[in-house]
């Protein structure tokens, strides 16, 4: 299961840029098997099927700005939503977009001024992996 997790990474939901207030974001690929062992097989036998890919990001809005609450509270319900995550920041050499539904949606009490934040994306459909600028 590949995980990617970067500190410049920039992210987008929709073309709203939630990067600013994001300190952790992370992509995951998973890719299902299925188990094909007959009676007659020394060793477990394992057949690739599709994959399947989502997106957690967290970060810390600021208590009096509520923008980041705003999109992101926009996204509960509203089926899929194109996304694109550069890991390496904006000036990277790649980037993955694809489509992807809200899953889960965290809001906690602020810290010290900041209001700490969870989403979830699940991938529907393919996650393509293209070249900055592309």
């Amino acid at each position: 299961m590949p995980v990617f997790s970067h500190k410049n990474a920039h992210v987008e939901v929709d073309v709203a840029d939630i990067s600013g207030e994001s300190n952790d974001c992370k992509l995951t690929i998973d890719i299902g098997v299925s188990e094909t062992t007959c009676f007659e097989d020394d060793w477990d036998q394992f057949e690739e099927d599709i994959a399947a890919w989502s997106l957690a990001i967290k970060g810390f809005a600021a208590q009096d700005a509520d923008e980041v609450d705003a999109v992101l509270f926009a996204f509960v319900g509203a089926g899929a939503q194109d996304l694109v995550y550069y890991p390496m920041g904006t000036l990277s050499g790649y980037k993955y977009s694809g489509k992807a539904i809200m899953t889960s949606y965290a809001v906690g009490g602020p810290v010290k001024g900041a209001c700490p934040f969870a989403a979830n994306f699940q991938g529907t459909g393919e996650l393509s992996r293209t070249a900055f600028g592309d």
